[in-house]
């Protein structure tokens, strides 16, 4: 081989490597690119085995009624399910927050549903190894309409984010919610007589989080673009978000302020 040829086969490989390089750190950083054609996919978490397994259909359906045929700029929106079950069980909790962070395409999680299985005990002596925790270390926000754990927002301090009032105001402040015309006709409209606890809380959540995947994600040459430290930090700063539960606005740990204000 010439010294000609050599020197640039020299230099294919090493732009080759350069390229490979670039594009993982790319991918990587946080930031999920959505090709043209394909979905924006969103971890749905709930239990589908043990004793809170009863509570899942109703929040699944008021999920899908918020996703309904919507898009995020065009693209449409897949959801991948997991189980996370409740009954404390923080390992096959973790286990499933370890699957969902290995699909690096997932942006965003909707659970986990029970707040010491989605991060351990009060004070949690195992917080480094439970689902939220893993969150916490991969960036990736959450969004649930059940955990009232006050612990949870120190363990993932910039990715937990709940749409419900911790405790101990939480039951009261839920029967107050329930109690409003808005949320009286959602369920109406779609459960008939049947009031599941959460759907009408998930259907919030749901609703928040796609506004702020529309807002904070962009279009770069017909492939989406989206931030998850951005993200993460557009769903916490929420304020006055309209839903039938009512006017949501987030403290700084991520739970909902108490305070109950119907939507005009």
């Amino acid at each position: 081989m010439s010294r000609f040829r050599l020197s640039f086969a020299l230099v294919v490989v090493v732009a080759v490597a350069v390229g490979a390089t670039l594009a993982a750190a790319d991918t990587g950083n946080g930031v999920v690119r959505v090709p043209k054609g394909e979905p924006v996919q969103i971890a749905v978490v709930l239990p589908q085995t043990g004793g809170a397994a009863f509570i899942t259909p109703p929040i699944k359906q008021a999920i899908e009624l918020a996703v309904g045929g919507r898009t995020i700029r065009g693209f449409p929106i897949k959801l991948n399910y997991y189980d996370g079950p409740c009954d404390d069980n923080v390992v096959a909790n973790a286990a499933t927050a370890t699957t969902v962070v290995g699909n690096k395409k997932n942006v965003a999680v909707i659970g986990h549903v029970c707040s010491t299985a989605f991060a351990g005990l009060s004070p949690p002596p195992n917080a480094d190894a439970t689902a939220l925790s893993i969150y916490e270390n991969s960036g990736i926000v959450t969004i649930n309409g059940s955990t009232t754990g006050e612990w949870l927002p120190g363990v993932g301090p910039n990715v937990f984010n709940g749409v419900a009032v911790p405790n101990p105001e939480g039951s009261a402040w839920y029967a107050n919610v329930q109690a409003l015309k808005s949320d009286k006709d959602w369920y109406a409209a779609n459960f008939g007589a049947n009031v599941p606890l959460f759907a009408d809380l998930y259907y919030d959540a749901t609703n928040l989080l796609l506004k702020r995947l529309a807002q904070e994600s962009e279009v770069k040459d017909g492939t989406l673009v989206i931030d998850r430290a951005e993200l993460a930090e557009a769903v916490r700063d929420t304020k006055g978000f309209c839903g039938v539960t009512g006017k949501v606005s987030l403290d700084n740990g991520g739970y909902r302020v108490n305070a109950i204000t119907p939507c005009p």
